[in-house]
């Protein structure tokens, strides 16, 4: 069973998919991500049904990073956002990944149609339904996961809330029980943002298109 895409490695970075909840689990170790949680397994499904999810990992460093690009029913790429080991959401151009790392990675966003979970074993999916029909106390079916992702713009609370149980609590996911506000600056900022990512894709795309042929060695 394939645990992985294995995007990128060398000496000193490892840029991967994770196709298995294990896996996620694994390479996300000692971050906050909630992708990467045992206690609400849930949540890595989610991500990986809704679009393309990667992790980056400094390897001597054990530095983290992780990029997630939403794609829609109609097979339309949508939000993109980057996360650190604490969680919190970054400006693209605040990521500190080495230029032909960041290549790397954005070749792959851009030439990737499917989501994660369109690679998935049948064992993985199966485990998936399995989770799905479980019923407990802790049932999440009813939270607003569009709210829990974090998109968008938002102003947060002091208290850290838990999809899984209705009250605030300290433990469980780093995103915090979110409320939505209008910000000016905020939505300036997340434009240019857009814009930035959307002119390095299109000249990525160029460069593609200019390059007639690449062998295995040089692809990889």
């Amino acid at each position: 069973m394939k645990r992985t895409k294995e995007i990128f490695r060398d000496n000193k970075w490892l840029v991967l998919k994770p196709l298995t909840l294990n896996a996620s689990i694994k390479y996300g170790y000692n971050t906050k991500w909630c992708t990467s949680s045992k206690d609400n397994p849930k949540t890595f499904y989610k991500y990986s049904m809704d679009g393309i999810l990667i992790y980056i990992i400094e390897r001597k460093t054990n530095i983290k990073w992780a990029v997630h690009w939403e794609i829609n029913e109609l097979g339309k790429k949508c939000e993109m956002s980057w996360w650190n080991a604490e969680d919190d959401r970054l400006d693209s151009m605040l990521v500190t990944i080495p230029e032909y790392v960041m290549n790397t990675i954005k070749r792959e966003l851009v030439l990737e149609s499917k989501p994660n979970y369109h690679y998935f074993s049948e064992n993985q999916k199966n485990n998936y339904e399995k989770l799905n029909k479980l019923k407990s106390t802790s049932d999440s079916s009813s939270y607003d996961w569009g709210v829990y992702r974090n998109d968008g713009i938002w102003h947060t609370t002091d208290t850290l809330f838990n999809p899984i149980s209705p009250k605030p609590t300290s433990e469980g996911c780093s995103l915090s029980k979110l409320s939505p506000v209008l910000d000016v600056d905020e939505a300036v900022r997340k434009t240019l943002e857009h814009k930035h990512i959307s002119d390095a894709y299109l000249k990525l795309i160029k460069q593609i298109t200019d390059t007639k042929e690449v062998s295995p060695e040089e692809d990889s």
